[in-house]
């Protein structure tokens, strides 16, 4: 996709840019207030089901519109920084998370997406596969649990499978669980919170339906401390001053410590369409694999458990935690990974596209890209998941303060 000579021009002269992005931030913040009747391209985003999640609703608004459109002049050069050398911003006193004052970047950026490219709105839609895809590595994930039992396999074999190939496969039901958050397989919610109820199978304890009520909210609430459970809380920071053994033992417990995390968070503004399935998702999900210990074995839940915890937590596949929100560039809080692990992992790393646009799917992510280069090509990203979970096990500099807070 070629770019206009307007746009070319824009990107290369700053001043240029500047009174672009001011003038989209002026409008921004004017139409968040309601000063500003709706354009054909609002009108169409409206039909999504994102809309609320991805650009927010009229609750977010609490400074005066003259305070918001100040802050969002003050945002250009946050969302737009000059090239920097890749190291990380100095926090503010050594002990705090990196404050911007800006808003967060998806929604302006997303909004400048459709005007300059009016043909992305066809990216938008379903996946009908993701839901085949779900089914089938339950099914597969079972079959290796019930077959491991039958079979008499060491305690050791359990774990090797479970990180050699159940990480993997519970990681893949993670991300489509997160295609169902947004209603990307089913047109109708209800069958896409079915297949989160049935992807969670495999991951041992009941935990997708949490997973998505929190997850839209840290679209909505992105880096803001009292709503995102994406932020990691201070009380984690004291693991991570440590070397290796303390980082692998916060990765470790990663699962945990991100189940607690809702529990010191505001719990305002859930989607009441998820919260109402968390009865549903306890009670299948104990059912489940309390019939599978009675009638195969207990080992099938230990498959499961360590599956589970691999999936997101010691394994190169938790790298994923850090690249997303952790700031290896001034004035960049959201980072996209393009390596070979795509394949396997229904490309989540595309993390800013999805997050500019939550209504594409899995697959049509990259061709978003392709779409926009101007948007996505001047951005830092992740290009290996091993070697930023090496770097992050052995680098101190890598802190749960290294995350953009916003002042919201």
């Amino acid at each position: 996709m070629s770019i206009s000579p307007s746009s070319n021009a824009a990107h290369k002269d700053p001043s240029a840019q500047f009174a672009t992005d001011t003038k989209l931030a002026q409008q921004s913040s004017s139409a968040e207030a309601g000063e500003l009747k709706p354009t054909a391209v609002d009108a169409d985003l409206a039909t999504t089901d994102h809309l609320d999640e991805q650009f927010g609703g009229p609750d977010e608004v609490s400074a005066s519109p003259d305070a918001l459109a100040k802050a969002r002049q003050r945002a250009v050069d946050f969302v737009y920084p000059p090239p920097e050398d890749g190291t990380f911003p100095v926090p503010t006193d050594g002990n705090a998370y990196l404050i911007t004052p800006a808003p967060q970047p998806h929604p302006l950026r997303a909004k400048k997406i459709i005007r300059q490219h009016p043909e992305v709105r066809k990216l938008f839609g379903i996946n009908y596969w993701s839901g085949v895809a779900i089914v089938s590595i339950v099914a597969v994930q079972t079959a290796i649990a019930i077959s491991l039992s039958l079979f008499g396999a060491p305690w050791w074999a359990f774990l090797l499978v479970a990180y050699f190939v159940g990480a993997y496969a519970n990681h893949a039901l993670w991300v489509l669980v997160h295609e169902c958050c947004h209603n990307l397989i089913f047109r109708k919610p209800f069958w896409n919170r079915v297949l989160a109820i049935v992807a969670n199978f495999p991951m041992a304890l009941p935990c997708t339906v949490p997973f998505c009520i929190w997850h839209l909210k840290h679209h909505r609430y992105l880096g803001n401390t009292e709503h995102d459970a994406d932020v990691a809380p201070r009380y984690e920071a004291w693991l991570l001053r440590g070397g290796f053994l303390r980082r692998l033992g916060w990765q470790c417990l990663f699962p945990l410590l991100q189940s607690l995390r809702p529990m010191f968070l505001k719990h305002g503004g859930k989607p009441a369409s998820w919260v109402n399935w968390r009865v549903p998702n306890f009670v299948i999900q104990f059912a489940f694999v309390g019939l599978l210990a009675w009638l195969v074995s207990p080992w099938t839940f230990v498959y499961f458990m360590a599956s589970a915890i691999f999936a997101i937590g010691p394994h190169p596949l938790g790298a994923r935690w850090i690249q997303e929100h952790y700031v290896f560039r001034k004035g960049q809080e959201t980072y996209s990974y393009y390596g070979n692990l795509n394949t396997v992992a229904f490309n989540i790393g595309y993390h800013n596209e999805h997050h500019d646009l939550p209504q594409i799917p899995w697959n049509r992510l990259p061709r978003l890209k392709r779409l926009a280069p101007e948007m996505y090509d001047t951005l830092h990203a992740h290009y290996s998941w091993v070697k930023l979970w090496l770097r992050f096990l052995f680098d101190r500099k890598m802190e749960v303060f290294r995350m953009a807070r916003h002042n919201q």
